[in-house]
Parts: structure tokens; C-alpha cells; sequence
């Protein structure tokens, strides 16, 4: 279940935000539902308060999708689940996949089905088999009835450390449909942070090391072209995230400078980067026909932008960092600069010199406080 909203004032909406999604329907339409640290949801209103959280019983999740009747996606990394849950009662599961349960996923059995070479089904058979086996699941994403899942619900699972993707379809005895990875001859993927299967049929894939965007043709598997940073207009850099804007436009979240990039990948020189936006480490975007919604990490907000100037409208959430130097350090400073003051003002005048001598040692002691406090979230930031 979901607990009732924090009333505390000075608390951050926010703390680390990695995921998130829009609900559609029921209590909470409109809302967001975001995954904020390794494994805490927050339901989050557009008027800037949060109006559920919970802590999931799961060590690490990597990825979240809403899916039909208010239920959402959360997918286990450590783990190799994925499971469906209620918003309602987080702790009822309705279904779930593990790449790891034979009774899920027969790897041999379906490795037997696959029309591979030799050398790939060896490759294959040897990684699935080895006592650290881990797929890395990084995203999901739920397909409405694709053509390989004839008409069902699926979803199209992305792991960055296996560097593979598939198809698996969502149902009692759930299978995987369509695949695509190294694995696979003549196919190649190096990290894949993200795939998005846009209705053009064309799948998009984020490798985030090699600053690389794929478009694929989803049926063929035939590559149809690529972006990079080394290109001329090559903005992107560590791919955090995709979303399908029209036919070959795509809007690319990575981290630095330019944190948001529109790509055409039939003609990447017409591509466009906003430099002017603030946002610096996006982890995830969503739009639709007139907004764009973006999921700041270092800021720790949600920015809803016009979607034809891009400029911001809307700013929910505020910086962790802010919100402690505020409340933290500056409020207990000051009121400690008004004592001094104070016993300065009271003391004979033959004793402040002594006094002067305390409030330079004590305000030494401060800088240095502070000074440290900066580091740790300087080298938070870093490696985080």
C-alpha cells in the first residue's frame, strides 16, 4: 500500500529521481509516479506535492512502466525480474518473469528455436549457463499489440550489461518473441541504456558508452541508420533515455551539456541541441502533443516544456541541494552569528578581545564545515 503524503515542510519532494511515468486514470490521473532513489515510488502532483510514497521490498530498481488498469511495471536488476503490481498494493504481484526461474524461461529450449549460427549459439549457450549470468535489465517498455505478439501485450526488455534486447509477451506462460544482441550474427550492441519501438515499426536503441543511436527496422532487424557524437551535429553523450517524437525525429535525454537533443536520423546534420535549458542530467523524458515532460536528477525535478519553443513552464520539485544548504546550514549559521553578536554586545569591553579570538576560531571551524559538506556532494554528483 501506499502511505499518505509528507507533511513535512522542509523536505524535498524529491531526493534522486531515476524514473518516472504519467498515470492516466483512477485517484491519482495526471499524476506522476516516480522511482526516486534505488527503490522508493512517490506519486507526485503536478500542483508540487506528493500525495503517496512507498519503499519497494526490492533491493534496486532500474526501471518503471504503467501499464493497463492502473498496475505498473517494476523491473528488478539485481535480480532479472520484472514484475506487475496494483498501484493500489504495491505488495500484490499479478505477474512476473525471471530470467533466472526455468519454470519462466527455458534458455536451452529456446536457444533450440533460433535460427543462429554455430558460433552464436555457442556464444549464447555459454553466457546464459555460466554461474554469473546476469542480464542487466536496464528499460522496459509495454507494446499494445505488436506484430510479433499478434495483437498482445508485451514488452520490449533492454539489457545493458547481456547487450541484448527482446521481445516477451505478458501472460501465464510468457515467451520471448524477438530478440536482437550481440549474440546474434551480424548484430552488435555495446551497453544499450534504452530500446523504444516507435509505431513506424522502427526500434531506436541508446548505447550509452559509445554515445551511439541505432534505428533498426523492428521485423528485419536490418539496420536502417545511426547518430553518434561524432558527427558534426552529434550533441548526445551519455544516453540516459528516447522518446519517439515523429517518423525519424527522436528527443534524446543525455547527460551534460546539452542535456536534451532533437535527432533526425535520416539527416543528422538538421539536428538541434538546447543548450540554453538547464538540465544537465536528465534520466528520463515523455511528451505529448503539447508538452515535455523531464525528469532532472541534479535538480531533482520534474520540467513540463512547451514542446514546439521548448521553453519551461513549469518546474516541479526543487534541488535537494538547495533545500539543505537552506534549512541545514545557512538558518543554524545565522542563528549562531545572532548569539555572538548578542554575548559581544553584553561582554565588558575587556573581555572582547578574548571573544573576538572564539568567534574567529569557531567561524574557521564553520568554513571548514561547509567546505567539506561542498566536497562530499561535489564527489556525490561525480559518482553517482
Amino acid at each position: 500500500m501506499f502511505s499518505g503524503k509528507n507533511n513535512n515542510k522542509f523536505s524535498s519532494l524529491l531526493s534522486s529521481p531515476r524514473d518516472f511515468d504519467i498515470i492516466q486514470d483512477g485517484e491519482f490521473k495526471n499524476s506522476f509516479i516516480v522511482l526516486d532513489g534505488v527503490n522508493q515510488l512517490k506519486i507526485i502532483s503536478q500542483n508540487n506535492k506528493i500525495l503517496a510514497e512507498n519503499v519497494l521490498q526490492i533491493p534496486y530498481v532500474s526501471d518503471i512502466e504503467m501499464g493497463p488498469n492502473n498496475t505498473i511495471f517494476i523491473v528488478d536488476q539485481l535480480q532479472d525480474k520484472i514484475i506487475q503490481v496494483p498501484l493500489s498494493n504495491v505488495s500484490h504481484v499479478l505477474w512476473q518473469w525471471n530470467a533466472h526461474n526455468p519454470a519462466d524461461i527455458n534458455w536451452s529450449e529456446w536457444l533450440s528455436h533460433q535460427y543462429w549460427d554455430n558460433n552464436s549459439v555457442l556464444s549464447f549457450s555459454k553466457s546464459v549457463n555460466s554461474s554469473d549470468f546476469f542480464l542487466g535489465i536496464s528499460s522496459i517498455q509495454l507494446l499494445n499489440g505488436s506484430q510479433q505478439a499478434q495483437n498482445a501485450s508485451s514488452l520490449l526488455v533492454c539489457c545493458e550489461s547481456f547487450n541484448f534486447i527482446f521481445e516477451l509477451t505478458i501472460s501465464e506462460t510468457s515467451e520471448i518473441i524477438w530478440s536482437y544482441g550481440k549474440y546474434i550474427k551480424y548484430d552488435s550492441l555495446e551497453s544499450p541504456r534504452v530500446a523504444l519501438l516507435a509505431p513506424t515499426s522502427d526500434l531506436f536503441i541508446g548505447e550509452r558508452d559509445s554515445h551511439l543511436i541505432s534505428r533498426i527496422n523492428y521485423p528485419s532487424r536490418f539496420l536502417m541508420s545511426y547518430y553518434s557524437r561524432t558527427f558534426p551535429n552529434g550533441f548526445v553523450k551519455e544516453i540516459q533515455d528516447i522518446d519517439w517524437i515523429s517518423q525519424n525525429m527522436i528527443l534524446v535525454a543525455s547527460f551534460g551539456t546539452p542535456g536534451l537533443s532533437l535527432v533526425n536520423m535520416s539527416w543528422p546534420s538538421s539536428s538541434k541541441s538546447f543548450d540554453s535549458l538547464d538540465i544537465a542530467t536528465p534520466q528520463a523524458i515523455m511528451h505529448n502533443s503539447s508538452k515535455i515532460f523531464v525528469l532532472d536528477e541534479k535538480s531533482s525535478s520534474i520540467y513540463i516544456l512547451d514542446s514546439y519553443s521548448f521553453e519551461v513552464e513549469k518546474q516541479i520539485g526543487e534541488s535537494w541541494r538547495n533545500s539543505r544548504l537552506s534549512f541545514e546550514f545557512i538558518f543554524p549559521i545565522g542563528y549562531l552569528v545572532g548569539v555572538f553578536l548578542l554575548i559581544f554586545w553584553k561582554s565588558p569591553p575587556m573581555k572582547r578581545d578574548l571573544l573576538i579570538t572564539n568567534i574567529i576560531f569557531f567561524g574557521v571551524i564553520i568554513i571548514l564545515f561547509i567546505q567539506r559538506q561542498t566536497l562530499l556532494y561535489i564527489l556525490y554528483w561525480h559518482f553517482s
